[in-house]
């Protein structure tokens, strides 16, 4: 019975001793990353967790794998040794997430609205890399009709888009029809010339004016002749302008 007591007041001096011995060769290193709430993983068991961007964590001395994680950033693998070094610095990175691109055409410009920067010129089952976050994506083509998509990343890892095409204007019509509108007004203009010149030949008390006229001075009669021929000539189509 004696001996069972002494054996474990050994046992206990014993671990005290290598507690002693252990603390006496530990150092501890300042951890320091450029994101709050990283944590620090050592053969997955977690040993400490930044606040304001810092931890200490006591290591004994010899080197120790360590890993600093947060989601949404890639993991850190570092080796710390207290003998070398007692503050290490590390910068978290950013995952990039693939967002897979489904559209009907291909050399689609994508602008991010959100951070106001293109982010590129995409093909069809192209992949867009993306951090984590809410995006307000701009998909636009020469030619086509612009869409607007809201992503919240890395939930959504897809985009489906179909652009379609911009309606274009052919004024080629209303240029003919200008055209043919002129043409007519310069007919009915001719005919209704042709019509008054007919209308006052017809007439009896013209033609008696017209008949004296004739008799007393010959110059205008030779005139009136070359007008009459020159309208008949327009009427049957002799001198006919147009067909020249």
């Amino acid at each position: 019975m004696e001996l069972k007591k002494s054996m474990k007041g050994f046992g206990v001096l014993f671990l005290l001793l290598i507690s002693l011995i252990s603390s006496a060769f530990a150092t501890d290193v300042v951890i320091n990353a450029d994101v709050d709430g990283v944590e620090v993983y050592e053969n997955d068991t977690l040993i400490g967790t930044l606040a304001n961007n810092t931890v200490t964590i006591n290591f004994t001395d010899e080197e120790h794998n360590i890993s600093l994680v947060k989601e949404f950033y890639d993991t850190q693998n570092l080796t710390v040794d207290p003998t070398n070094a007692t503050e290490v610095n590390a910068t978290m990175e950013l995952t990039e997430y693939l967002v897979a691109l489904n559209s009907n055409v291909d050399g689609i410009t994508i602008f991010d609205e959100t951070n106001n920067e293109t982010l590129g010129s995409y093909d069809n089952g192209f992949n867009v890399l993306l951090t984590h976050g809410d995006y307000e994506l701009t998909l636009s083509k020469t030619g086509y009709v612009s869409q607007t998509f809201n992503l919240s990343i890395p939930t959504d890892v897809e985009i489906n888009v179909t652009l379609v095409a911009e309606e274009t204007t052919d004024n080629t019509t209303t240029d003919d029809s200008e055209d043919d509108t002129t043409a007519d007004d310069s007919e009915d203009d001719e005919d209704g010339r042709t019509i008054i010149i007919l209308s006052a030949l017809d007439d009896d008390s013209a033609v008696s004016k017209l008949q004296g006229l004739i008799s007393d001075n010959p110059v205008v009669t030779f005139v009136l002749i070359i007008v009459v021929i020159a309208t008949l000539g327009s009427l049957f189509g002799v001198w006919n302008i147009k067909g020249l």
